[in-house]
C-alpha cells in the first residue's frame, strides 16, 4: 500500500475537481440536450434509448448535441464527505473551506416545497419504471447528501449542520412513500413520485436514519430504521446477496447496490447494536469478496459477468472495503484493486476513466460517477489507514 501515491492522487483529483468548479457531464444526462426543447422525444422507450446512447457511445458526443456540464447535488454529498474526511487526516484548512464551500452551494440549491431538506438530480432521468423530472427529489441523493453534514458536523461541532440532517429525516418520512408489508416491515420508495420497493434505496434512508439517531438521540429514529432494514433483510438469499429489487424485471445482483446496503446496515449495527444485522452484514460480506473482487483487483459488475468494466463498482468495492477494513479480505482487496485502477483506468490527465469495454475504452469523464465516487472513496481510505495500525 503506497499512501504517497494515494495521496498524490487525491491531490490529482482535488486539483481537476477544483479547476472544473464541480461541474462535468453524467452518464445518464442526454434528456438535458437543448434539441429536445424543439424536437421532443415521445414515449418512454425513445427517452432510455437516447440516454443509453450517450451513456455507451465510447467518444462523448455531448457538446455537439448541446449538453452543457452541470454541478449534480449527489456529486456534492460525495464531495462533501471526501473533504471531511480529508480535514479529519491532514487537519488542512483548504479542505475544511472547500467542505463548508459546498455545504452552502447544497443548502442554496435544496429542491423546495417538502417536508424537510432533500435534493434531486441536475437532469431529467427516464427508466423502464419511472420518468423523473430534474431536481425532483430521491432518498439516494439525500441519504449520501445527509452523511456529508453528518461528517460536517463531527467536525465543526455546528449545531446547524446536524439540524440539516434532521430535517432530511423529514423530508424521508413525510414526503417519500412508504410500502408497509405484512410481517416484513416497511420499504421507502426511491423518490416522491413513484412507490418502488428498491433495497439499496430503502438501506440507504435506514442506514442514514439510523446515524441521525446517534448524535440526537431519538429513539424514533432507530425505530423508523428498523422497520426499512427489516423489510430487506428478509429478502437476502442465503448465499448473502439481494437482488435490486423483487420485481422480475429488476432481478439482477450487483457489486455497488449491494456494497451500498452493506454500509447502510453497519450504521444500524452502530446504532442499536443488533447481533441481527452483523450477522446479515457477514453473509452479505462474504457474498461481496468472494463474488465481485476478482483475484487482479478488477471489480465485478455483476455477480456472474465481470462486463461492463465499470468505475463507479471499483469506487464503491473501495469505500465498502474501507468500511470494513477490520476483515483480513477487505483490507488484502483494497492495495489490488487500486493496483488495477492505476494500470488500466487512470487518464493521463488524472481522472479515472468511465469504463473499459470488450473492444474499447470510453475514456469519458464524468464528475458524479467518476470523480466524486473516486474522490470520496480515496479520502475514506486515506483516513482509514491513518486511523488504524494498518502496515503500510
Amino acid at each position: 500500500m503506497n499512501i504517497e501515491l494515494l495521496k498524490s492522487r487525491i491531490q490529482h483529483l482535488d486539483q481537476i475537481i477544483q479547476d472544473d468548479h464541480y461541474a462535468g457531464y453524467d452518464p445518464f444526462d442526454g434528456l438535458n440536450s437543448a434539441l429536445l426543447r424543439y424536437i421532443p422525444l415521445p414515449g418512454v422507450y425513445s427517452k432510455i434509448a437516447w440516454i443509453q446512447f450517450f451513456k455507451k457511445f465510447p467518444i462523448n458526443l455531448r457538446p455537439v448535441f448541446f449538453i452543457q456540464k452541470g454541478i449534480n447535488p449527489k456529486a456534492m454529498g460525495l464531495f462533501l464527505s471526501g473533504y471531511c474526511a480529508l480535514y479529519k487526516t491532514c487537519n488542512e484548512p483548504k479542505y475544511l473551506r472547500s467542505a463548508l464551500s459546498i455545504a452552502d452551494w447544497l443548502m442554496k440549491n435544496k429542491s423546495p416545497g417538502y417536508s424537510g431538506d432533500c435534493w434531486g438530480y441536475n437532469f431529467n432521468w427516464q427508466n423502464r419504471v419511472f420518468y423523473l423530472p430534474a431536481n425532483t427529489p430521491t432518498i439516494v441523493g439525500s441519504s449520501f447528501i445527509g452523511h456529508g453534514f453528518l461528517d460536517l458536523f463531527e467536525i465543526t461541532s455546528d449545531i446547524k449542520y446536524l439540524e440539516i440532517a434532521v430535517s432530511i429525516t423529514e423530508f424521508m418520512r413525510n414526503d417519500l412513500h412508504i410500502t408497509k408489508t405484512p410481517n416484513q416491515g416497511m420499504c421507502f420508495s426511491y423518490t416522491t413520485v413513484d412507490q418502488s420497493m428498491v433495497h439499496n434505496a430503502n438501506l440507504l434512508g435506514a442506514g442514514f436514519i439510523a446515524r441521525t439517531h446517534n448524535f440526537t438521540g431519538k429513539k424514533e429514529f432507530t425505530e423508523l430504521a428498523e422497520n426499512a432494514a427489516s423489510y430487506t433483510i428478509q429478502h437476502q438469499h442465503d448465499d448473502g446477496s439481494w437482488f435490486y429489487a423483487e420485481t422480475k424485471i429488476q432481478s439482477w445482483i450487483d457489486s455497488f447496490h449491494t456494497g451500498y446496503i452493506l454500509r447502510s446496515l453497519q450504521h444500524l449495527v452502530n446504532a442499536t447494536g443488533n447481533a441481527f444485522y452483523q450477522h446479515a452484514i457477514e453473509k452479505g460480506l462474504s457474498f461481496f469478496i468472494d463474488n465481485f473482487i476478482s483475484s487482479d483487483g478488477c471489480v465485478k459488475y455483476y455477480h456472474n459477468n465481470r462486463d461492463p468494466i465499470d468505475i463507479h463498482c471499483f469506487a464503491e468495492a473501495l469505500t465498502t472495503c474501507a468500511t470494513f477494513i477490520h476483515n483480513a479480505k477487505c483490507k488484502e482487496a483494497i492495495p489490488k484493486i487500486l493496483h488495477f485502477l492505476e494500470n488500466n483506468m487512470l487518464s493521463q490527465k488524472g481522472y479515472y476513466i468511465y469504463r473499459i469495454g470488450k473492444v474499447k475504452k470510453n475514456k469519458t469523464h464524468y464528475m458524479r460517477w467518476s470523480s466524486a465516487w473516486m474522490f470520496c472513496s480515496l479520502a475514506l481510505i486515506l483516513q482509514k489507514y491513518f486511523q488504524t495500525d494498518i502496515q503500510t
